[in-house]
């Protein structure tokens, strides 16, 4: 049996300097800085922390190994791997995520506890090891069991290997062997945060070394023996590496303990290793399972027993940060990671306000009412002062890419609306981010400077709607305060939005899919700064990113679809059955579905580039897209509104997952290519798991169990699916987007954030109307034309700005449509 940690340390833990000997020389490896640093693979086999907010930190685990573990916030990791070495001393030497067979199990149900079960290719051997964290502590820990074969058993050399990348990067790492209490603990430091890695088994001997030149794998490699003993690895790509001292013993605890001082890193090992592993479990496994006693039982409506859906759930609360409550990241994982160095130090381990907001929604879809309105608190401190929200950004609100979104500005709004409907609100106000956001949308709008997909700014469907349905809520909360006036110009931005979507988005010259010429687009393509647009989906070229060099990456946007205009059916903007909603589904079904032995899924978009490239090797800049599982979710949602079955799309989301229940962001979409363990429906080496995926399928089973989708707004589906004839439908000009043309029966509305007067002529001046502009409502000022419809010549304006004292320079000219 194995026993906890047992030491006697001087002076009862008084201070640093009773706890660390210098009795040994310090010898310094050789080959400084070694090779340059890479992070490793982004498809995960699981992820864990303890629910305990105490327990700041989070391991991820790979082909039998832990990879990157993050401390002491969710979107910091401080280490590469940390694995086992296996040797006789003389004929083998087996590396465990290259050399052995691997398995990997969940502990329990609800708990993100894993083992693994590592076995040699002859099977002579196997290593079986338990994962968890300590359930208070940022310790990382391993319960290791040596089986097999005693007498082949008995004469292996057993290594802990750790690859240090601390403070977000593998260069300028700091190494040391040092002795506590008369054992051997391996240590690492930079700026600040070191690491300890010990076990309740001592290490016979430990070295420290850099990466490629001296570390012990390089060592292992060279005569399956430990040759070198060095004590010191400075400033680079270093790796620590001790023996176990198993003295005829088979199993043992191994902590990877993590703190701001040498000390607090120390003694939070030795903290951790002083307590039964057994006890450990027991504490975890328990916070684990208190998470789901409030958890709506929509297992019933999956196919696999629940095994997805408990997943899916403790998986979203694992993606909580735990210094900065509600701020969820997008997945603990770096995308291809093997091929990324230190300048990639994003990662998704940061948050997207778009996938934010799918994980609270779908926690409150499961019945967590209290992470979702933690989530919007946290999204209310992070909005920015002109009421956007970064593209993406460290959990400190630190922006990491810098595009704006405009689906992620809105998507705060529908989060608040959905909080309002499930009664969780409780005392928290909302109302001031969501005026603030909704301005941002109506000032920046329509074009987005990106869409979804992160990569072409314009016309989007699906940002349209996301748009539409934050606007329409946003009226709602105003008209609830009283707030009659924004309510209205809120409700009347939207119309004129809804009442372009076709206009914007819907080629009448298609060429995809013979037979079929009217269908949504994936983007109307336009520069954010172009005042002017011309707004033809049937002309404009659209360029794609991520196409190797030389290849073509500018297309006609009339045959670039994705499937983004489901959105409009999912919020209630268009029925299902809108003829031209049906015509868009047999084209994305003809250009984008992949069948596989599990069930449909779909690709982005055509010709997309950001994926596993054609020999199956990592993405570097270029490559194929794949498919991905959470747009089979997407379409579930879809047929649920359409009053079709979604049996089958529940099922291929469970089919796409992994054993262990975690949805990868692209599954292979090719026949299967043995050689780069790319097969049909797998995982590629993107990021797994992705949490807009779990999201997704929460919330389709939620939606199976109401018999209506989830995120349908009943206020958006009365404007807009209703009767509308009571509607005024509006052409807005505005200094961002200065409208060419205005249909007969129409407003025109001028539209300036600054007061105004409008001298204007409908009869190419031979007679003039002088406006004022109206009240400011949101800060815009406007004037409203009403367009007959026996009107005839254009409309001409210009302006006298009040305050400035001027009269604008140039005559403007809006044609009658």
């Amino acid at each position: 049996m194995e026993e906890s940690l047992q030491v006697t340390v001087p002076g009862a833990l008084e201070g640093h300097s009773s706890l660390r000997s210098q009795s040994r020389q310090k010898v310094k490896a050789f080959g400084r800085p070694g090779i340059e640093p890479r992070w490793t693979h982004g498809d995960k086999d699981g992820v864990g922390t303890a629910y305990a907010a105490a327990s700041r930190i989070w391991f991820t685990l790979w082909n039998g190994i832990i990879t990157e573990v993050y401390y002491p916030t969710v979107d910091h990791p401080q280490i590469r791997d940390l694995q086992c070495l296996i040797t006789d001393g003389k004929t083998f030497f087996h590396e465990e995520k290259r050399d052995l067979k691997s398995i990997c199990e969940r502990l329990s149900g609800n708990s993100l506890g894993y083992r693994y079960t590592n076995t040699d290719s002859e099977s002579r051997y196997s290593i079986i090891k338990e994962i968890i964290t300590n359930p208070h502590l940022a310790c990382i820990l391993q319960h290791v069991r040596l089986v097999g074969d005693e007498a082949f058993i008995s004469k292996l050399h057993l290594y802990m290997l750790c690859a240090p990348h601390l403070q977000v990067g593998g260069w300028s790492n700091n190494g040391y062997v040092i002795q506590v209490a008369d054992r051997k603990i391996l240590m690492a430091e930079k700026a600040g945060v070191w690491l300890a890695l010990g076990g309740t088994l001592q290490f016979s001997r430990a070295s420290c070394g850099y990466v490629g030149r001296s570390d012990g794998w390089t060592d292992l490699a060279g005569n399956f023996q430990m040759d070198w003993e060095f004590d010191q690895a400075s400033d680079g790509n270093i790796a620590l590496m001790g023996e176990v001292d198993l003295g005829g013993k088979r199993e043992f605890t191994m902590g990877l303990a993590f703190g701001d001082t040498e000390h607090c890193a120390i003694t939070t090992l030795f903290q951790a290793l002083g307590i039964p592993f057994k006890e450990h479990l027991k504490r975890y496994t328990e916070q684990w399972d208190r998470t789901s006693a409030h958890r709506l039982p929509l297992e019933k409506f999956s196919s696999d027993n629940g095994n997805l859906y408990h997943s899916s759930f403790s998986l979203l609360l694992s993606h909580e940060d735990k210094s900065y409550p509600g701020a969820l990241i997008a997945s603990l994982s770096i995308p291809w990671g093997e091929a990324k160095g230190d300048a990639d130090n994003g990662g998704y381990h940061l948050v997207w306000t778009r996938d934010l907001v799918g994980s609270a929604s779908a926690m409150l879809a499961a019945g967590d009412r209290i992470t979702p309105l933690r989530s919007l608190i946290y999204l209310v401190a992070s909005q920015q002062e002109d009421g956007g929200f970064a593209q993406n950004f460290w959990i400190d609100g630190g922006p990491y890419w810098r595009g704006i979104q405009l689906d992620e500005v809105a998507l705060p709004i529908l989060l608040a609306w959905q909080l309002q409907r499930e009664g969780a609100l409780q005392d928290f106000d909302p109302y001031p981010m969501i005026l603030k956001a909704a301005a941002y949308l109506i000032r920046h709008g329509p074009v987005t400077e990106q869409e979804r997909w992160e990569e072409a700014s314009g016309y989007s469907p699906s940002t349209l709607a996301s748009n539409i349905a934050a606007l329409i809520v946003a009226a709602w909360f105003a008209r609830e305060r009283g707030d009659y006036a924004v309510a209205t110009m809120l409700e009347e931005y939207a119309d004129f939005l809804e009442c372009h979507i076709e206009a914007w988005t819907v080629t009448t010259e298609g060429a995809l899919v013979p037979g079929i010429q009217r269908h949504y687009v994936r983007i109307l393509p336009e520069d954010v700064d172009n005042a002017n647009p011309l707004e033809d989906p049937n002309s404009k070229m659209l360029q794609i990113k991520n196409q190797p060099d030389g290849s073509q990456d500018s297309f006609p946007a009339r045959d670039i679809v994705d499937a983004g205009f489901l959105q409009l059916a999912r919020y209630g903007i268009r029925r299902p059955d809108d003829p031209v909603i049906v015509d868009s589904l047999k084209v994305i079904d003809a250009v984008l579905k992949v069948n596989t032995p599990v069930g449909p899924v779909w690709r982005r978009y055509n010709h997309d580039g950001y994926g596993q490239r054609e020999d199956g090797g990592p993405y570097v800049g270029w490559g194929k897209g794949r498919a991905w599982p959470l747009l089979t979710g997407e379409r579930g949602h879809f047929e649920l509104s359409a009053g079709r079955d979604v049996k089958p799309f529940i099922r291929a989301m469970e089919g796409f997952a992994s054993t262990t229940g975690l949805l990868p962001e692209q599954v292979w979409d090719e026949p299967d290519r043995p050689v780069a363990y790319m097969f049909l429906g797998r995982p590629t080496g993107s990021a797994m798991p992705l949490m807009w995926a779990h999201a997704e399928y929460i919330k389709l089973l939620r939606s199976v169990s109401d018999n209506r989708v989830f995120d349908m707004i009943p206020e958006v589906a009365k404007r807009y699916l209703g009767d509308r004839k009571a509607r005024q439908l509006f052409e807005i000009w505005k200094p961002n987007r200065q409208a060419r043309t205005v249909k007969r029966g129409y407003t025109l509305r001028i539209q300036v954030p600054v007061p105004f007067h409008l001298h204007w002529s409908a009869n190419e001046w031979q007679s003039v109307e002088d406006n004022p502009s109206s009240t400011p409502v949101l800060g815009f000022h406007f004037v409203d034309i009403p367009i007959s419809a026996a009107q005839q010549a254009p409309i001409r304006f210009t302006f006298y700005w009040v305050v400035e004292n001027r009269w604008e320079d140039r005559d403007y000219m809006v044609a009658i449509e």
